[in-house]
């Protein structure tokens, strides 16, 4: 029984970290794309002017 507790809580801290490690990258993604977008709404700000 306290090998499968243990084996549960391991599970569980990988299961969030997984999660965690999941949105932190779609939150980059999001950024970098968000600042790509920002950079050619520049360049055509600046094309434009």
């Amino acid at each position: 029984m306290e090998t499968s507790n243990r084996f549960m809580d391991t599970f569980i801290r990988e299961e969030t970290l997984i999660v965690w490690y999941q949105s932190t990258l779609v939150n980059y993604y999001d950024a970098t794309i968000e600042m790509a977008n920002n950079q050619e709404l520049t360049k055509c700000v600046k094309f434009f002017n």
